[in-house]
């Protein structure tokens, strides 16, 4: 996806490479909640829900692909050494679930959609 290869449907149509992708919205609804550490799919994480509003602009810049839905992300916490003697807590990305059902039309794809589009990428 990120490299501009192109995607395939799950029709065996190709879909133009993506170009850029713009974060129009992304918005917490709810506040962090902490995951305990035998959560089955994300121990230990924080989660919280978003709505988020991303445009994928294709190569070209004629078509693209907007996810308007909410998305919960879980994010981990890990202490990193500033070399100094102190220490800062870092937040990094764990996992995302898409909570949106999608449509026909560009417009409300799902994320997993998209991820799909890009899975198995030809060269």
């Amino acid at each position: 996806m990120f490299a501009g290869n192109l995607g395939e449907n799950e029709h065996g149509e190709f879909t133009d490479g993506v170009q850029s992708i713009s974060i129009h919205t992304m918005i917490r609804q709810t506040t962090w909640e902490e995951l305990p550490p035998d959560d089955p799919d994300f121990p230990g994480t924080e989660q919280a829900l978003f709505q988020v509003l991303i445009v994928f602009y294709l190569q070209g810049g004629e078509n693209t692909i907007t996810i308007n839905s909410n998305q919960i992300f879980f994010v981990k916490a890990e202490e990193i050494d500033q070399g100094d003697g102190t220490t800062r807590t870092r937040y990094f990305l764990a996992g995302q679930r898409d909570m949106s059902m999608g449509g026909k039309a560009n417009e409300g794809r799902t994320w997993g959609h998209v991820k799909s589009l890009y899975l198995n990428t030809p060269e």
